[in-house]
């Protein structure tokens, strides 16, 4: 056991350097919220190098400290359940992810909701051009629930609109032939 003296120089030094330590934490928080704020909602891009120094410095913390634990109260009050991926899984989500790269670039970072029902009118209508209307490249250039048109048809090209315009699908309309009297 330390003398008193050495005790108190050592309880004063370990509240001093939390004062300092925490002062640092603020000011980092504030100007990590500041940057975001000034990427005005876009997201930030990080290289695979950059996300590798955040896992590192991350791991050292924990999960406790680094569990989006808000977050996931948000998700569960909206009704929806969060799944844990497995640590060390980058693939897992690989799909999950590239379909919120495409609503968020083809439909939601072009309107404006004016409220939960225009959102989710807008989702919606992106869902059904997506699974029946939309061509994907992994799947052959063919759509997911729609009905494969001839590509080599007589008829004419028609485009239809989804959103005011802001989706379109064009499609080959079947010939239809004239009756002759």
């Amino acid at each position: 056991m330390l003398p008193l003296p050495l005790q108190f120089l050592a309880a004063w030094l370990a509240v001093w350097l939390g004062r300092v330590l925490q002062q640092e934490v603020d000011y980092l928080t504030a100007e990590n919220r500041l940057l975001r704020e000034k990427l005005g909602g876009r997201k930030l891009r990080l290289t695979d190098a950059e996300r590798r120094r955040l896992a590192v410095l991350g791991k050292e913390l924990g999960r406790r400290v680094l569990a989006t634990a808000a977050f996931r109260g948000i998700l569960k009050a909206a009704g929806v359940k969060a799944v844990r991926l497995p640590a060390m899984s980058p693939n897992l989500s690989a799909y999950a992810e590239r379909f919120v790269l495409s609503i968020k670039s083809e439909c939601l970072e072009r309107i404006v909701p004016l409220g939960e029902g225009h959102l989710r009118h807008a989702i919606s209508e992106y869902m059904a051009h997506y699974h029946r209307e939309r061509n994907h490249q992994g799947l052959g250039n063919a759509l997911i629930d729609g009905e494969q048109q001839d590509v080599a048809g007589a008829g004419r090209i028609v485009r239809r609109e989804r959103l005011g315009g802001l989706l379109s699908f064009y499609h080959r309309k079947t010939a239809v032939r004239e009756r002759t009297e």
